[in-house]
């Protein structure tokens, strides 16, 4: 079965080359967030079963240019069993040596390298969203709306592979002030 409450999440993935940063978000179309009864090892690896089974979306393009293929895909994934919902993330990387990231201090910049940023509102009315950004590195930023001193319980885990980058996810409901 699909996620049954409402939890909206807007993934931003940041490359940088060089100095300039491009931003990609995805074209606008739903994606569906399945239960499942195992859940996956967080430790980067995606050859979990459980991500070969659920779909994954992609055709990521810049945000400032639509029309624009991005050559070096992201592709996403997300699934929930009672208490967490996981999310894995894959970014080529034609040329894994040019991958820009620094291990940084908890809540650091790492805007400023190639990271993944997930933004997930869970109350529209009170404009309630936590922002999680992961680096390539694995050196992680949490926030709660623009309240960057808020330190949410979640797990990440990052791995670098022949093809780019990969993330896994694991965040708590109860992190999200979502109950049973």
């Amino acid at each position: 079965s699909s996620l049954n409450f409402s939890l909206n999440a807007f993934i931003k993935i940041s490359i940088s080359f060089g100095k300039a940063e491009l931003q990609y978000s995805p074209v606008s179309r739903p994606y569906y967030c399945y239960r499942v009864t195992d859940k996956p090892v967080v430790d980067g690896d995606l050859q979990d079963n459980i991500w070969q089974r659920v779909p994954w979306t992609t055709g990521f393009s810049p945000v400032n240019w639509r029309e624009t293929y991005v050559t070096n895909q992201t592709g996403f994934a997300s699934c929930y069993d009672n208490s967490n919902i996981y999310f894995a993330v894959k970014c080529d990387e034609m040329f894994s040596e040019r991958i820009k990231a620094k291990t940084l201090p908890k809540d650091g910049d790492v805007f400023q390298d190639e990271c993944i940023e997930i933004f997930i509102v869970t109350d529209m009315e009170k404009q309630r969203y936590v922002q999680l950004a992961i680096n390539a590195q694995g050196s992680v930023f949490d926030g709660l709306r623009t309240d960057s001193s808020w330190n949410g319980e979640w797990k990440s885990a990052v791995r670098k592979t022949v093809e780019g980058w990969q993330i896994e996810i694991s965040l708590p409901f109860e992190t999200l002030g979502i109950k049973e």
